[in-house]
């Protein structure tokens, strides 16, 4: 079936172009918020008395907050505030202490590893040491789960030690 014909096929590439734009954004703002929600979890942890690998699903729950935000169609126009409003979402996410279901869970853990994977630097190390991008990135959260106060990350790989001995 033939595709319909565009009055404008200008508008289309325009189109395109501003829904690019806008996902490297949402990724962008991603990658710039995970300090934050592995800050505010374990804030939250200490709070609850919690030391050593913390409390997992609050970084779950922190995670789960910030993708939320970040995929809010009006997440563009909040730019200059966008710190603001992740935090308090990620504050009620952990005061709340409700587990996301799997699927939301998975659902973020993906859109997590798909922001870390497309900033150019990551590719451009994974580039410059020969290993496929997606590997690259397990190995860097894997490894952050090892890092003081960031054991949530190890959720984000589903447990998997990408390239591990």
């Amino acid at each position: 079936m033939p595709e319909p014909h565009h009055a404008n096929p200008g508008q289309d590439e325009l189109e395109r172009l501003r829904r690019r734009r806008r996902e490297r954004e949402r990724r962008r703002r991603i990658v710039n918020g995970l300090p934050m929600v592995r800050r505010l979890a374990a804030a939250h942890a200490e709070l609850r008395g919690q030391t050593g690998s913390g409390d997992g699903r609050a970084f779950d729950r922190a995670l789960v907050a910030l993708v939320g935000v970040a995929a809010n169609p009006d997440a563009e126009a909040l730019e200059t505030r966008f710190g603001a409003v992740a935090e308090a979402a990620i504050r009620t996410a952990l005061a709340r202490r409700e587990a996301p279901d799997a699927a939301t869970l998975a659902a973020a853990r993906a859109e997590v590893e798909a922001a870390v994977a497309s900033q150019e630097r990551v590719r451009h190390l994974a580039t410059f040491l020969a290993v496929p991008v997606e590997a690259l990135v397990g190995g860097l959260v894997d490894a952050s789960a090892s890092m003081p106060g960031l054991d949530g990350y190890r959720s984000l790989s589903g447990g998997r030690l990408t390239g591990a001995a």
